[in-house]
């Protein structure tokens, strides 16, 4: 009874995140590209699209996906060094004068969004070593935070600190400015070819670990059983739930939080006292349940790219213990910059670079860790 509670407060959750997805996603090409086409339009050709994805099972999902998120890396890296003509230094200066209280509330908001990584507990049993999740979601966590520092300091020296908030899509508006000579200046669709599968893809992620929440809940043997009532229903839901682009942003930065709160550390806690009883009851031998202590292959040794020999020299316990030490200096440096910014202007400017240094690191680190995890 306990358990079925759980999952249904687990999929009621999934269903919110798939329609604030589903909305921003129909929404975005209603309101930039495609203004007199009607929403039911573009969700009934989403709809086709996820239950098309919904009859397979999520490897497919993820090949597809490791087609064009290389591209989307790309894109991401590329997109300051195609706006350095457009940087104003003045709009970064002075750095850190903001309120903290500011700061707090601006990364709490995000955290809502940060805990659709749940999502991958769906996936679980298609993974053969605990180790391999950790540092596959710490990597994609790193690469998130690094990607979007990246573009919001871009925002901030090409628009300053106040004109991005004001705009719906500041990463749009910021693509528009990219102008490579008279020849090349709609970049702004190119990047579109490469955003839209990437989204397609993480909405389809969150459908199929729904579907196979409900198949497990409804003790069905297939998911595909349930994939296009469910498909309809979630597209349905979410064209009715939202009036507008500011209330689908409005309930993800706003809601997500309190949401995740009301019910996501009590299942923590409640799954780690889960795992360790039935540990002691089926008495796992500790190769089992605990990492190896080497991190090293044979195979991987003197192979590859010079980081990824780097990567392999040492095992993956000092990598996560690496990764974690970076996280806490990284915590530090924020904290002294809001500390000394009122004193001492230099030392915010020294500790907003020592943070970028820092969280290129911390991306190699999180690297190294799923490498490591792999052998």
């Amino acid at each position: 009874m306990g358990g079925g509670v759980c999952n249904a407060i687990i999929l009621f959750h999934l269903w919110l995140i798939l329609i604030r997805d589903i909305a921003l996603f129909n929404r975005f090409f209603q309101t930039i590209l495609l203004p007199r086409t009607p929403l039911e339009i573009m969700a009934v050709l989403l709809m086709f699209t996820i239950v098309y994805f919904g009859r397979t099972s999520f490897e497919v999902t993820a090949r597809a996906n490791d087609v064009t998120f290389p591209l989307f890396v790309l894109f991401n890296i590329a997109l300051p060094l195609a706006l350095t003509n457009e940087f104003n230094s003045e709009t970064l200066r002075p750095i850190m004068t903001a309120p903290y209280w500011s700061f707090l509330a601006s990364s709490l908001a995000a955290c809502g969004w940060y805990a659709d990584l749940f999502v991958m507990g769906a996936f679980l049993h298609m993974l053969h070593s605990s180790r391999q999740l950790t540092a596959g979601l710490r990597r994609g966590a790193a690469l998130a935070a690094f990607f979007l520092s990246s573009v919001l300091l871009t925002e901030a020296a090409v628009f300053g600190p106040s004109l991005p908030g004001n705009f719906i899509y500041p990463s749009y508006s910021l693509v528009q400015q990219i102008h490579i000579t008279d020849f090349l200046d709609r970049v702004d669709l190119i990047m579109l070819m490469v955003w839209f599968p990437i989204s397609t893809f993480k909405i389809v992620t969150i459908y199929i670990a729904m579907l196979t929440g409900l198949a497990a809940f409804m003790k069905q043997p297939d998911h595909a059983i349930l994939n296009k009532p469910v498909a309809m229903f979630l597209i349905i839901s979410s064209i009715v739930s939202f009036r507008s682009t500011t209330e689908v942003f409005s309930f993800g930065n706003y809601s997500s939080l309190p949401i995740i709160l009301v019910y996501q550390p009590l299942f923590l806690i409640l799954l780690a006292a889960g795992t360790r009883v039935y540990r002691k009851r089926r008495l796992l031998p500790a190769a089992q349940t605990a990492p190896a202590a080497n991190g090293e292959s044979s195979a991987s040794k003197g192979s590859g790219s010079a980081w990824k020999r780097l990567s392999v020299k040492y095992p993956y316990p000092t990598w996560f213990k690496a990764s974690n030490a970076l996280l806490a200096v990284l915590f530090l440096v924020v904290t002294a910059g809001f500390l000394l910014r009122p004193r001492l202007y230099w030392g915010s400017v020294t500790c907003a670079i020592l943070f970028a240094v820092l969280m290129l690191l911390f991306v190699f680190t999180t690297f190294a860790e799923m490498k490591t995890a792999e052998d």
